[in-house]
């Protein structure tokens, strides 16, 4: 509400404006200290050859909510762009070499997760 109060206020008054809620979904979060993050965070490390950074990114998955609840457990999202990558712009890229340690991060994540 506050958001199409703001938006109306900045419009032209020659501009007729509407705001409406087309979509929503409840936010998901993991507990950094679950088992699945764990092996998430050792599989990038050893692929990428770095310490996993964690970050609270925006997007927009409501399955994601519905999946953590039908299964009793957190989810574990790894992310493998970069704020670069222009996602969903008319430049989008994504590098090979991301892709490519990527799919090596999807099967040491696995072998995580056999070890626990």
């Amino acid at each position: 509400k506050e958001f199409a109060k703001f938006f109306k206020s900045i419009s032209p008054k020659s501009v007729t404006t509407e705001v409406r809620k087309l979509h929503f979904g409840p936010p998901a979060v993991a507990p950094l200290d679950s088992p699945g993050i764990n092996a998430a965070s050792n599989a990038l490390a050893k692929a990428f050859g770095k310490k996993t950074v964690f970050t609270r990114e925006g997007g927009s998955i409501p399955i994601v909510v519905d999946f953590m609840r039908q299964l009793k457990a957190p989810a574990v999202m790894m992310g493998l762009g970069l704020d670069s990558d222009d996602i969903h712009s008319p430049n989008e890229h994504f590098r090979l070499e991301n892709f490519e340690k990527g799919l090596y991060s999807a099967a040491y994540f696995l072998d995580e997760l056999a070890k626990q």
